[in-house]
């Protein structure tokens, strides 16, 4: 992965073409429905913590580009 929320979409979408293989069966199928839980977990939380950063990043254009943003966020930079 390369750390884009395209790259994300392709991983999610994959998992759907394994999980779509009417071939799999038995352990094989479980192992990819427990995989694919696994990557709905993880996307969730990668796609919260996009929002979230949009929101900060919204929120600095509203109020200013001297607006302070939390550390945590990466968005003040100095550059």
């Amino acid at each position: 992965m390369k750390n884009r929320l395209s790259d994300l979409v392709d991983h999610l979408f994959s998992q759907c073409e394994r999980l779509n293989d009417e071939a799999l069966q038995g352990e094989r199928l479980r192992e990819e429905i427990s995989r694919s839980g696994a990557m709905s977990v993880v996307a969730r939380q990668i796609i919260d913590a996009g929002e979230l950063a949009l929101k900060a990043t919204d929120r600095r254009l509203e109020h200013g580009s001297l607006a302070r943003m939390p550390g945590l966020l990466g968005l003040d930079k100095e550059g």
